[in-house]
């Protein structure tokens, strides 16, 4: 004779259940300890609905983070922003998501621009992704897309050297 066994993480069952049923994609049901109680299981509404920057598919135990160069910006109030890794946005151009399980992407820096507009997340992951502008270029403004050109009778020496010299005409 086989004993009533506690659901795995990731799943849940009612009374008299047979077998435990998985918990939807975009949330998780988390094993607790090592001293698990069914309490923990009995329920559709023991799944939580993963956080920022994190999804899961259908029966987990906990949510996957989105690689660096991606976000998630809902904090567990849309199940259907969390259920599948394609839910990770890639950052817009002149941005970067630095660290996995991102909420968000923060803007490059003045003098620098990054042009790839959430095609390639590997181009926005890390700070060096924000090219600094080069010779007769400048960029006054955080997360652009292009450096812009020196106005006339206005030039730039420097080839990418100081960053300090390209975040204004002046």
């Amino acid at each position: 004779l086989q004993a009533c066994k506690i659901c795995e993480g990731g799943r849940w069952s009612t009374f008299g259940a047979a077998y435990c049923v998985e918990c939807i994609a975009g949330t998780f049901l988390p094993l607790i300890s090592l001293r698990r109680s069914p309490n923990d299981h009995n329920s559709i509404e023991k799944c939580q609905v993963c956080r920022s920057g994190s999804y899961s598919l259908s029966g987990s135990a906990q949510c996957t983070k989105c690689s660096s160069g991606k976000y998630i910006a809902d904090d567990g109030a849309n199940v259907g922003a969390h259920n599948a890794p394609t839910d990770c946005i890639t950052c817009a151009y002149g941005k970067v998501a630095l660290k996995e399980g991102s909420k968000s992407c923060v803007k490059c820096d003045l003098g620098r621009s990054l042009s790839d507009d959430s095609v390639d997340f590997l181009k926005h992951n890390d700070l060096d992704d924000c090219v600094m502008c080069i010779e007769g270029q400048y960029n006054d403004r955080k997360g652009a897309k292009f450096c812009k050109f020196c106005p006339v009778g206005k030039h730039l020496i420097d080839p990418g050297l100081n960053v300090s010299h390209h975040d204004s005409s002046d």
